[in-house]
């Protein structure tokens, strides 16, 4: 029997930014997904420790003329933010390194979800995806959403990437219970080994009808209702470049894709499909890891 019944979207959604405007869509994103799932919102940002204050002599010092601390400066705009968001939401600053603080702050607030932005050069983003948003990958226990595009509306049709195994299921599932009104396709990317040493004809002739055969067994092993709700595709080629071609094609606004554990082994997995994925996508990306997985990174 499907798990479908027994996933309850997020009662409390935490939103990881930076304040700039690169995670003003996750914002958005973040306060319509509160909305409809009528969950809490909680906005975070995490800023570095101030530094030590000059001794200003002795001399008093107008309080006009005292800037406020990056601390304060946050804490001000965060609020002015989710004072007009019209959901339940709450703020909160701290101070650290960002991915410790974010996953510290999700399990305090019982977080089913972490949603940020892609931001470069800026404290949630350096280099590709950058250093939190890749910490976030690794480490957190629930799903991270990483939002690219700006907010039409509801998820109305989802790409769900598959390998057939028990995390991809879990993440179709988790999608198909969360986002129960949108049109959802089940996409398997296949790569033969040594795919570069054959023939290319013969390689998709041969490969193609396993790969096909898998997926018709995989769905089938869904629930019913499940099942009706998708469409199936098997294609060759790179997952990140047939999930950015299917959902141009299909204006499909969310990508997903399970994650398989939290070993050292995966540490450097997450740098192959994940990685790209998150790289190059031209959509939102949902990261669904296993529960057991997230049960060993909390």
């Amino acid at each position: 029997m499907d798990a479908n019944d027994r996933i309850a979207p997020p009662r409390a959604i935490l939103l990881a930014t930076d304040l700039g405007s690169r995670c003003d869509r996750a914002f958005d994103r973040a306060v319509q997904l509160a909305r409809h799932w009528d969950a809490d919102l909680v906005a975070l940002t995490v800023v570095e420790p101030p530094p030590a204050a000059p001794d200003p002599g002795g001399a008093a010092v107008p309080s006009w003329r005292r800037r406020a601390t990056p601390l304060e400066l946050a804490q001000r705009q965060l609020r002015a933010d989710v004072a007009g968001a019209g959901v339940r939401a709450s703020a909160r600053v701290e101070q650290g390194e960002p991915a410790a603080a974010i996953l510290r702050v999700a399990a305090e607030t019982g977080s089913g979800l972490i949603v940020t932005g892609l931001a470069r050069d800026e404290t949630l983003g350096r280099n590709a995806i950058g250093t939190t948003v890749e910490r976030l990958a690794r480490r957190a226990p629930v799903p991270l959403l990483v939002v690219r595009r700006r907010v039409h509306g509801a998820y109305h049709r989802i790409v769900a990437a598959t390998d057939f195994s028990g995390s991809a299921r879990h993440a179709l599932r988790t999608t198909a219970a969360w986002f129960d009104q949108s049109l959802l396709a089940l996409l398997h990317a296949h790569q033969p080994p040594f795919a570069h040493l054959m023939d290319r004809a013969a390689m998709r002739e041969d490969f193609r009808a396993d790969a096909v055969e898998d997926c018709e067994r995989f769905v089938a092993s869904l629930d019913p209702a499940l099942q009706a709700r998708l469409a199936s595709f098997v294609e060759f080629g790179a997952p990140e470049d047939l999930l950015n071609d299917y959902a141009l094609d299909s204006d499909s606004p969310l990508a997903v894709l399970g994650s398989h554990g939290r070993s050292a082994l995966y540490d450097i997995l997450i740098g192959s499909v994940a990685r790209r994925v998150l790289e190059s996508a031209v959509t939102d990306v949902l990261l669904v890891p296993e529960p057991k997985a997230g049960r060993a990174a909390a």
